[in-house]
């Protein structure tokens, strides 16, 4: 397709959710009205009428029926309705129920006669229910109503029963309702016109009045009659006054003469004398001067006293109409909350075909009253189906939209699309448009989504078109962008070929700044005689499009979110790539290293089997050939087939992941760490014929790999300066991020020693390497000491694996710490750099926050450094040593290395000679 592509076809909400109210979309005929929602207030009990009338079942042969557009350009306006019209049906002070629902015309309640005598006008009461009182009165013709007057059933309406039976989803649109009600009443009343008009509520929260329905009786009304304007004046003046007030109108006798000759005195005192009438709204000769409203102190007169003076009403232009105003008769709808939701009108009661100038009688207003009463209560029940049935469509909508979000979506135009294509067949819009915010310049726009939807029967049809910018016309997206605002554009407001539009502004859920706008344009109608797009968005579309702009927000922070997770990913990629080149060592320290395995010096030459051993008198050669030979020596080469360059490279690299600028945690440490569980577990029988050979390769490496990267400074330091490493894992920091550069060297290209393994023994070893290495947290030791300890006392049992893993962690403990076993010039030179080390972290928090630093990282206490090694060896390292003593033989020396060593710290803490250790 040229310029755009087929995106969907979707059957229609109407035709896929049950009976539909008429042609056009669920919210032309629904009553203004929700339930505990905000988007959809029920505090106004007005009703939302299409502007669109659907065809209707015709009237019967002997009436016409005349169905008006209403016109909104000036509408009606209206304070909140009385309550103090009569009772209706299954009202909550009725006691009628429906069931006994009768028609006063019916042989147990007789009509009155027409024939009654005529009555001066006035406004009158019913008998308080909105009902027929039920009393049989004389019809005047001395017998009852047969069966062949309407609704002569004797024990119910068919009208009422029809409504009452046909439930909400047979009962048809609102307009249909309406004139079946009036076919009716003007049957029952023997009326010769009446109208009915319904409240309604624009988008601005104003109500007005619009005309549903107008019927008149053949042959009773010349055609140019009905257009008169002056009576088409005064019936809306009548039913404003009735929904205004809330109370039945009856006026009868010759209207004109009666506003001119001053029978319509109702008694007041002072011979004051006042119009049902007085108080009309929006008529203009009911506030032009004409006519003044009686105030008191004999004043008299009514405010139509100088209508027949009005070119526009005159007794010449009633007599060329051939329709003179006799009789009048409207009464309020309302629903069961008393709320008044419009009103119905009967004009001139006829006495047969070709007689006029009866008169409506009480019973007659009881008759209309109670069919009324009826009405408001299904329209209310209309209004509770529409609103359930909108609120599924909204329902299905936001559920399709959640459904798209929890979908992987790395293109924003992909997501929006589908997005857009999900609202257009619920808001029967043509268009629907989503434009992104450009950051700088303000109020401008970076691009947009533009999707295109089209009626064809039952189907919905979905299009995605290719625009830009230029293509669409911005002027309401860009009002909206700087108002921040919704905005709701009828096309009676604009131009006709543009059509009616609602836009509506889209924010980031977290700033609350705009990030986009979404545009629904061209309502869709479909009724006989009305433009394609000749409709207006109501108030449910502007509450569906701003709870689709709350997802629509959503989506787009989920797409950034997944675009700056995958920018920082290829980020991460590339600060790889960078790390894996600096810590792959050159081709020519590789092959260096990598000589044949007889050409690698002895462990006992290389003394890696003493627990004396130390690296300060080694080259960085001597140290990367020892840590060879341990990997040969333990048969970890051959068991696991790792690959002698691989190793090689592996040892290299590792050696380049530890900082060089830091005294004590570096690659010297690493190396006597791992040479400590090398010669326990060369020494001692019992751990290599009880371990596996799994555990033994994943203590070497963790060992070598304990302290990758250190920085030189405690975990507590990394919390409270909140650097990166604190965010990224919590707890134990500084293991984790030796984890998991010992993972990111193993996993480096020349690097990969584990890549012999099974992915069993893979998956196996790997998290018993994690184990070990978090495990050198000395908080974690603390922690587990107790256990093993007790462990100790009761003796291994190599078959359950939380033993092993406890004795796995203690050997890790026992190996980092292995320093203040040494001979003691190594001792007294380790200790040197460790004081240092934890020296200059104390006077970083002296600088960087103000505090004193804990006495062991205090320069202020170096002195008192002898005494801070007693407490260190006594309260961390001998109980662990002599645990493990006890436990393995072979352990033995390293307890006795750590009593020397004890021995000489509280020697020079009792004498004061060479206290202060760390400023050497």
């Amino acid at each position: 397709m040229v310029g755009g592509s087929f995106v969907e076809t979707l059957p229609s909400p109407q035709t896929s959710r049950g009976p539909s109210r008429s042609p056009s979309d669920p919210s032309s005929s629904m009553l203004l009205l929700g339930r505990g929602r905000d988007s959809f207030p029920l505090s106004s009990p007005s009703l939302r009428i299409s502007t669109s009338i659907p065809s209707l079942p015709q009237p019967p042969p002997h009436q016409t029926s005349t169905l008006s557009t209403p016109q909104w350009g000036d509408p009606l306006l209206l304070e909140k309705a009385g309550s103090c019209s009569p009772r209706t049906p299954r009202s909550p002070h009725s006691t009628v129920s429906s069931r006994s629902l009768r028609c006063p015309h019916s042989p147990s309640s007789p009509r009155s006669s027409p024939r009654s005598s005529p009555r001066s006008p006035r406004r009158t009461r019913s008998c308080g229910r909105g009902e027929p009182c039920g009393r049989a009165e004389p019809c005047g013709r001395g017998e009852p109503c047969g069966r062949g007057e309407p609704c002569g059933r004797g024990e119910g309406c068919d009208w009422m029963m029809k409504i009452l039976a046909g439930g909400s989803g047979r009962i048809g649109s609102v307009a249909e309702l309406c004139q079946g009600a009036l076919q009716h009443a003007i049957e029952v009343v023997w009326a010769e016109r009446c109208f009915l008009s319904l409240l309604r509520q624009d988008q601005d929260g104003c109500r007005g009045l619009v005309q549903v329905v107008s019927l008149t009786t053949p042959g009773c009304v010349r055609e140019e009659s009905s257009s008169n304007h002056a009576h088409q004046e005064l019936v809306k003046g009548i039913l404003g006054y009735v929904v205004a007030t809330g109370m039945p109108m009856n006026m009868t006798g010759d209207i004109c003469e009666w506003f001119t000759s001053g029978r319509g005195e109702e008694g007041g005192g002072g011979g004051r004398s006042v119009s049902p009438l007085s108080g009309l709204p929006q008529v203009e000769w009911f506030t032009s001067g004409r006519g003044e409203v009686g105030g008191g102190g004999g004043r008299s007169g009514s405010p139509l006293s100088g209508l027949p003076q009005d070119p526009r009403f005159t007794t010449d232009e009633d007599q060329r109409a051939g329709f003179k105003l006799k009789s009048v008769l409207s009464v309020p709808i309302k629903n069961s909350r008393q709320e008044v939701l419009g009103a119905a009108l009967v004009l001139n009661k006829r006495i047969s075909d070709d007689v006029q100038g009866s008169l409506f009688t009480d019973q007659d207003e009881k008759v209309l009253a109670c069919h009324m009463g009826l009405l408001g209560l299904v329209l209310d029940n209309v209004q509770l189906f529409e609103s359930s049935r909108q609120e599924a469509n909204r329902c299905q909508v936001l559920l399709t939209l959640a459904r798209l979000l929890s979908e992987e979506q790395k293109s924003m135009e992909n997501l929006l699309g589908k997005m857009a294509a999900t609202i257009l067949p619920f808001a029967r819009a043509q268009y629907c448009t989503i434009f992104i915010a450009r950051d700088r310049p303000k109020n401008s726009f970076s691009g947009l989504v533009h999707m295109e939807g089209e009626e064809q029967g039952s189907e919905f049809q979905i299009f995605q078109r290719d625009c830009t910018l230029s293509d669409i016309d911005l002027t309401h997206a860009l009002q909206v962008l700087v108002s921040k605002e919704t905005m709701n554009v009828s096309g009676a407001d604009q131009d006709p070929h543009t059509g009616s539009l609602v836009c509506c502004p889209i924010r980031n859920g977290k700033t609350g700044k705009i990030i986009a706008i979404c545009q629904l344009k061209n309502k869709l109608g479909t009724a006989p005689g009305e433009a394609k797009t000749g409709r207006a968005f109501n108030r449910y579309d502007e509450r569906l499009l701003e709870d689709f702009a709350v997802y629509c927000g959503l989506a787009l922070q989920t797409v950034q979110t997944v675009q700056r997770i995958e920018y920082q990913r290829a980020s991460q990629d590339v600060t790889q790539e960078v790390l894996s080149y600096h810590l792959t060592a050159a081709q020519e320290e590789i092959r260096a290293l990598q000589v044949t395995e007889a050409e690698i010096p002895s462990a006992q030459s290389l003394r890696i089997l003493d627990f004396s051993f130390s690296d300060f008198g080694l080259s960085e050669d001597s140290t990367a050939q020892a840590t060879v030979r341990m990997f040969l020596d333990l048969n970890l080469v051959q068991d696991f087939n790792i690959d002698y360059k691989c190793l090689c490279q592996w040892v290299l690299s590792v050696r380049r992941g530890y900082r060089s600028n830091v005294p004590y945690h570096n690659w010297s440490h690493g190396l006597s760490t791992a040479q400590c569980m090398f010669a326990m577990l060369m020494s001692t029988d019992q751990l290599q014929s009880n371990l596996s050979r799994l555990e033994v390769l994943a203590l070497m490496i963790a060992t070598l790999n304990h302290d990758l990267d250190h920085r030189g400074v405690s975990n507590s330091y990394i919390e409270r300066t909140q650097q990166p490493l604190a965010q990224l894992y919590g707890t134990s920091s500084l293991e984790h991020h030796h984890y998991d550069m010992c993972l990111f060297i193993l996993n480096n290209p020349g690097s990969q020693i584990l890549s012999g393994l099974c992915p069993d023994d893979y998956r196996t070893v790997l998290p018993m390497i994690e184990k070990a290495i978090l495990a050198t947290d000395l908080a974690v030791y603390m922690e587990r000491r107790a256990e093993f300890f007790e462990l100790g006392q009761r003796g291994v049992r190599w078959e359950e694996d939380r033993h092993r893993d406890l004795l796995r962690s203690m050997l890790m403990t026992a190996s980092d710490i292995a320093a203040i076993t040494k001979p003691w010039h190594i001792q007294k030179r380790t200790a040197k750099l460790v004081a240092s080390e934890f020296f200059a972290q104390g006077d970083r928090e002296k600088e960087e926050f103000n505090i004193k630093p804990v006495d062991m990282m205090n320069r202020d206490n170096s002195t008192r450094l002898p005494h801070m090694q007693v407490n260190y060896i006594d309260g961390m390292c001998h109980p662990l040593y002599q645990t493990l003593s006890g436990m393995f033989d072979s352990c033995s020396p390293l307890l006795d290395g750590l009593m020397r060593n004890r021995e000489n710290w509280m020697l020079l803490a009792e004498t004061g000679e060479e206290g202060e250790v760390g400023e050497e």
